[in-house]
């Protein structure tokens, strides 16, 4: 729930009496949601003090409620120069620069803040834009002092389990989580915090506690959802598979209920992508971009092992899952007016290169201690010749892994709300991996010296040789260090953290223990396949 808006009395004391009465107004209206009421008492506001910072700062408020971004960093911008250095205006600045995806921005604005008063909830605010920014190094030690001065800072004590984890320090995350549930705060998220690590054996007390809390619990939502994806994990660790499948069955159908996916619209977009491309812009400079590697494909395909190996090279950085590519052609829609399949055919190479010129100009943190860098968004297979039109020196690794357990897989992770509303349901994994496939079968034949498939039983089960061939499709000489991956020292923000800091083996798979429960599934995956296959041979 949104704080309520705060007026401080040394802020408007210079204010006529007139204005003083609509900025009330205009809060008070801000604070039940009332944005024509609010809009209104702002206006009459300025008219009564125009060059006072507080209506400016209101309606900046108000317009980045409104989705207005951009317009809010301008009126935002105004009231801090009337008032330089004020939290009341640096805060909502640096909401607003966040959400028109300008996060360092948004992070020189919390230091400034900071700088001014060092308190916890304005740590927490600064930590979670560098943990946006990927700067979890920074994050963890913010995040440390919002502990050290407020204790019962729940929701700063869940992040700095999480972001400990990442940083490989699992005995520690998992004191913190257990601390959490100690004092009854954040439980849920605390329970399924200890379940994603993976190295956390519950006990039989633990597994009492969990479904004593399912029992008596008033969760709902995505808080419950929480929960049972903790319970599933549990149990698949306990051996108790159908314990485990109704669990995680239960938690989703209670994510399906507040995600929205369009299947049919989802293929037939990936469709007006592949045509939109079928005549690929021509190259002026076939090695611009060369500095990325993008990792693509399924979630829970191996695509985090795959970086680690890249990332163990001396001359590649571990960028993780960054939102730049997706953000690049998101603002040239938004500047076009139109989805990228319709403004394809009027791109120039001159816009290309400008696109691409963007992406590096964003992602260029990443390049500071080493010449290339991973991107590791799986989702960027939608938008992979876009990627190659931007920067045709770039490389994609499209990372797959048998189908059951990767889907399988997915349907058991507990995704950020909206990342992955394709993974609640059989029929809409099994749609999504068939999108999926067909899409990155296309790219693979259309741009061999560009895309390659990597299938992770081949990896480990053959790390030197296949390593060896990725290093090379990447125009990487060949270090002995990337068959030593596991002990390679970095930040690893995705649930397979604990995995790839052991050697590379082959484990046992998790689906087939399942039984006849996943039968569903596998019969709407050899469906999918299925019709796969016969595409191919109708071509």
């Amino acid at each position: 729930m949104r704080a309520a808006l705060q007026i401080e009395r040394a802020d408007v004391q210079d204010l006529p009496s007139a204005a003083l009465r609509h900025v009330r107004e205009a809060t008070q209206a801000l604070d039940r949601g009332a944005m024509q009421d609010a809009e209104r008492s702002i206006t009459v506001a300025m008219v009564y003090a125009p060059l006072h910072p507080e209506p400016r700062r209101l309606l900046g408020i108000m317009l980045q409620r409104l989705g207005r971004a951009d317009d809010a960093v301008a009126s935002l911008r105004e009231a801090l120069g009337l008032r330089p250095g004020a939290a009341g205006v640096l805060i909502p600045l640096s909401r607003a620069q966040a959400d028109a995806n300008d996060l360092p921005g948004a992070i020189e604005s919390l230091r400034a803040c900071v700088a001014q008063k060092a308190d916890a909830d304005t740590l927490y605010l600064l930590a979670q834009m560098l943990d946006r920014h990927g700067e979890l190094d920074e994050a963890l030690s913010v995040l440390e002092r919002v502990v050290t001065l407020d204790p019962a800072h729940a929701q700063a004590r869940l992040q700095y389990a999480r972001c400990l984890f990442y940083s490989g320090r699992a005995g520690d995350a998992a004191a913190q989580f257990r601390h959490l549930l100690r004092v009854g705060r954040e439980v849920a998220s605390a329970w399924y915090g200890l379940a994603e690590m993976k190295t956390v054996k519950f006990s039989a007390n633990d597994l009492a506690a969990l479904d004593a809390l399912c029992a008596k619990s008033a969760m709902t939502g995505l808080e419950r959802a929480t929960l049972l994806h903790a319970v599933g994990s549990a149990r698949e660790a306990a051996a108790d598979y159908p314990g485990a499948f109704a669990a995680f069955m239960h938690a989703a159908q209670l994510e399906r209920a507040s995600l929205a996916w369009n299947a049919a619209a989802f293929a037939q977009h990936a469709a007006s992508v592949r045509a939109a491309f079928s005549q690929a812009p021509a190259a002026t400079d076939v090695t611009f971009g060369h500095e990325v590697v993008f990792i693509v494909g399924m979630p829970r395909s191996g695509s985090t092992l795959i970086e680690q190996i890249l990332a163990s090279h001396p001359g590649m950085e571990g960028g993780s899952e960054l939102p730049d590519l997706n953000l690049v052609l998101q603002d040239e829609s938004a500047r076009r007016h139109a989805s990228l399949p319709d403004w394809f055919a009027a791109a120039t190479p001159a816009d290309w290169r400008r696109l691409g010129e963007d992406y590096l100009a964003r992602t260029a943190r990443w390049r500071a201690g080493k010449p290339r860098f991973t991107d590791k968004f799986p989702g960027n297979w939608i938008m992979a010749e876009a990627a190659l039109a931007m920067l045709p020196g770039a490389r994609i690794v499209d990372c797959r892994r048998d189908a059951l357990e990767t889907c399988w897989s997915c349907f058991k992770q507990f995704f950020a709300p909206g990342m992955a509303p394709w993974s609640c349901g059989f029929d809409e994994l099994a749609g999504y991996w068939r999108e999926c496939r067909r899409h990155c079968d296309h790219l693979a034949a259309r741009h061999p010296q560009s895309f390659r498939i990597v299938q992770y039983e081949a990896l480990v089960d053959d790390p030197e040789g296949q390593t060896r061939e990725l290093l090379a499709f990447c125009d990487l000489a060949f270090d002995p260090a990337c068959l030593r991956s596991h002990e390679t020292a970095r930040t690893i923000r995705t649930p397979s953290a604990a995995q790839v800091r052991q050697p590379i083996r082959r484990s046992p798979g998790r689906a087939d223990s399942y039984g006849t429960l996943l039968d569903p599934l596998r019969r709407l995956l050899a469906q999918a396949q299925n019709g796969l296959d016969a595409g191919r041979a109708g071509t």
